[in-house]
């Protein structure tokens, strides 16, 4: 629950000692900020906003006039946007040098006639289990989250581990479980794994165990979901004429696309939001929220097309093809 103040408005200790929320909104001419109400019994609790202090006499109370303040960014701030943004050479190099020390590891266990995957082609493979992870989640009538954080975790497991010494599609199946995890979704794994044939409960959660290894047990996933939601409403609320009804869907399928590519590890997710919703509505009133809201979203637009282009040229049969020896590989090693 949330009580509404103007922002010039002063609150008296008798107010705030009667406000049955925690937590108000302050209005603004053209917008809306949360602050957190400070009360004389709980003086510390204060969360992304600062409550001013203000002293009648010589004694202190907590609440006062309800102060602006800059939104703390979690963001810039996290192990998603210190550790898990690279550029596009880094992706490559790590890529490369995950594949070579696979390949280094059983080159001398395998026949002259049967060459390991290169690491082109090991992204390949990436690609096209990533667009299994939309039609798995659709079975499961997971919301469009899941599938986002499954993508991300799917696509960081590929800058340290190759699929020659992890199955891609049992790689891909414990993502979708581990985000649901992520994600508060109490999908029970036996629940899960028997719903998918040729799956089971013993080899799900021995994977689990080593992609939380592999991904260092950070898995707070700042998903690119939320800063679309907030400037779709931005946007409409700003009466730009050109909203419609269907750009909160187009927009959403857009994301879909972009999130079943390497952009999240390459950009932050308000850009991608904003990508998506130019996608959806390209207009001049876009462009020009967006010039003002998110440029780095028109700046990275052509680079995001660039990757949506390459993620459908997949050959799905050269793909198949590859899996096909990476089993022959796998029996020569195991």
């Amino acid at each position: 629950m949330y009580t509404l103040f103007k922002s010039e408005r002063v609150t008296t200790e008798e107010e705030i000692s009667s406000m049955e929320s925690d937590r108000v909104l302050l209005r603004s001419d053209d917008s809306f900020e949360e602050v957190s109400v400070v009360r004389p019994a709980s003086c510390t609790r204060f969360t992304n906003r600062l409550v001013s202090k203000q002293t009648f006499g010589a004694r202190p109370i907590y609440g006062g006039q309800l102060a602006r303040a800059p939104l703390m960014d979690y963001f810039s701030r996290s192990h998603h946007n210190r550790h898990c943004i690279y550029t596009r050479e880094k992706v490559a190099e790590l890529r490369h040098a995950v594949n070579q020390e696979a390949v280094a590891g059983i080159k001398a266990l395998l026949p002259a006639d049967l060459e390991p995957p290169t690491a082109a082609e090991e992204s390949a493979l990436l690609q096209f289990y990533r667009l299994k992870i939309p039609e798995l989640c659709r079975y499961f009538k997971f919301p469009p989250s899941v599938a986002a954080t499954a993508h991300w975790l799917l696509t960081r497991l590929t800058l340290r581990h190759s699929w020659l010494t992890h199955d891609p599609k049992h790689t891909m199946l414990c993502c979708v479980w581990l985000a649901t995890k992520c994600e508060n979704l109490h999908l029970g794994m036996s629940d899960f794994a028997g719903k998918i044939p040729n799956t089971n409960v013993e080899w799900l959660g021995e994977m689990e165990f080593v992609l939380l290894a592999a991904l260092e047990y950070q898995i707070n996933f700042f998903a690119p979901a939320t800063p679309l939601a907030g400037l779709l409403l931005d946007y409409k609320i700003g009466g730009t004429g050109d909203f419609s009804a269907e750009m909160p869907m187009e927009a959403g399928k857009m994301l879909d696309r972009i999130c079943a590519t390497d952009a999240l590890l390459l950009y932050k997710p308000a850009t991608l939001a904003g990508c998506a919703l130019k996608m959806a509505c390209d207009s001049p009133s876009m462009d020009a929220y967006l010039q003002e809201k998110c440029p780095s979203s028109l700046e990275e637009l052509p680079r995001i097309k660039e990757l949506l282009e390459n993620a459908s040229r997949i050959d799905a049969e050269q793909v198949k093809a590859i899996d096909r020896r990476l089993i022959q590989i796998r029996k020569h090693v195991s």
